[in-house]
């Protein structure tokens, strides 16, 4: 998250300062903006991340090991070995502490954008890795499973049902959160299987949509693991 905020003030900053063809007006100003932007990132992955890098990869990968397999879960752990190697190589380039605005301090942070690019771009997926370790809610099961299915199937026919967020979860289900409308109130229902066909089930019910998410199987993160550009 602070990735993306200090990523969003820089791009507002070059904003400003196109013109309406898209082309940098003020070049002095975008290279001091992009200068600020690189010192914000590294400190802010210095203060609040890199203490926690070892156990953050630790979890993990215990995630993956409790995974069911699946064929991109290679591509995940060379993944987490490359982001231990960058936090290795940030470790060593912070070790030294150049005087601020001199020539090796420029340096320094030349050498250190590479690797924290490398956590940039993909700490989302080792965040949902992470995220694993989270216990869902029981799901129904027996008659309140069967009872709470029919009644949202029926709903789905009338078109009282409302899904608003979905994702697969480790077992490769696809989960669902959908507003269940009757009588002029709302409930969300957390389903599993494709809406499109006749066998999706409902695995729980909550309240709100924070409950729901909570509740239901965490997601996954996608298994291809290509990005064709970085945003950073």
């Amino acid at each position: 998250m602070r990735f993306s905020v200090i990523h969003l003030k820089y791009e507002t900053t070059l904003d400003t300062l196109r013109s309406r063809h898209g082309t940098i007006t003020d070049t002095t100003t975008a290279v001091s903006a992009r200068t600020e932007h690189n010192r914000d990132a590294a400190a802010a992955f210095a203060e609040h991340l890199l203490p926690h890098t070892q156990v953050l990869l630790a979890t993990g990968r215990s995630a993956i090991d409790s995974m069911p397999p699946a064929r991109h879960h290679g591509a995940w752990l060379l993944l987490l070995d490359d982001l231990d190697h960058a936090a290795t190589q940030i470790h060593r380039i912070l070790s030294d502490t150049p005087p601020p605005g001199s020539g090796a301090a420029r340096e320094q942070h030349r050498a250190l954008w590479p690797y924290l690019t490398v956590w940039a771009e993909h700490s989302t997926i080792l965040t949902n890795l992470v995220g694993q370790h989270r216990t869902p809610a029981p799901e129904f099961t027996g008659d309140q499973q069967t009872a709470w299915t029919e009644r949202a199937h029926a709903a789905h026919e009338r078109g009282e049902l409302e899904p608003f967020e979905s994702w697969y979860d480790a077992r490769g289900r696809l989960i669902t959160l959908a507003y269940l409308v009757e009588d002029d109130t709302s409930t969300v229902l957390v389903l599993a299987g494709d809406l499109d066909q006749p066998d999706w089930q409902i695995l729980g019910q909550n309240d709100n949509e924070y409950q729901a998410g909570q509740s239901a199987p965490p997601p996954v993160p996608p298994g291809v693991l290509r990005p064709s550009v970085s945003r950073y």
